[in-house]
């Protein structure tokens, strides 16, 4: 009877498929995804006006700071194929900023986890050309040149966040492009950049 267990469970494993990675597993990183495991950051074949509304979701994935999240400050940078209808705030938090300026408090610090989200976003696609999405240091910053997020347990103590695919330069998630253009190898997003900016 143990055998045929063993059996079942290697067979359902199998058939389940390859569990997907954490894109970033580098600590303090920031992407833009569309699951809310980390995995998930290009949709390379949606047609406009069908698909909608989408999700999304900014978050920081593994934070090396165990005291969790007190606030962020980031940009975002999207192209004009793409809508966000609504910015989904965790946990009552609120931004001083106007969106695409975050500078975003937490009334109570969001736990560390391997993922963390920060924004959930209702988005829709307007039209078929490559959609790149960014994520850059917000006009002001406390930490000079970064994005980055305060310390749950001292909101004065900025951590530097670092974007998903190396920098604010680099596309962190797209929609209806070649998803070998936000590979985290940034050599092969030099190879593809000529193509979309």
């Amino acid at each position: 009877m143990k055998s045929l267990s063993l059996f079942v469970l290697a067979v359902t494993l199998v058939a389940a498929g390859p569990v997907l990675a954490q894109i970033d597993p580098t600590p303090d990183g920031v992407g833009i995804y569309f699951d809310n495991n980390g995995t998930i950051n290009c949709l390379p074949d949606v047609t406009p006006g069908e698909y909608g509304p989408g999700f999304m979701y900014l978050m920081v994935t593994n934070p090396a700071e165990p005291t969790g999240i007190s606030g962020w400050e980031l940009q975002l940078v999207f192209d004009s194929c793409l809508l966000v209808t609504d910015w989904g705030y965790q946990a009552g938090a609120t931004n001083s900023g106007t969106e695409p300026d975050f500078y975003v408090t937490q009334p109570a610090p969001l736990p560390s986890a391997a993922t963390v989200i920060l924004l959930d976003m209702t988005f829709y696609v307007l039209c078929s050309d490559c959609a790149l999405m960014y994520i850059s240091p917000p006009p002001v910053q406390h930490v000079p040149g970064f994005p980055a997020y305060s310390a749950g347990d001292d909101p004065n103590e900025w951590i530097t966040l670092h974007q998903s695919t190396g920098g604010s330069q680099f596309p962190v998630a797209a929609i209806n492009c070649i998803c070998d253009v936000i590979s985290n190898d940034n050599a092969t997003w030099g190879a593809m950049k000529t193509m979309y900016r």
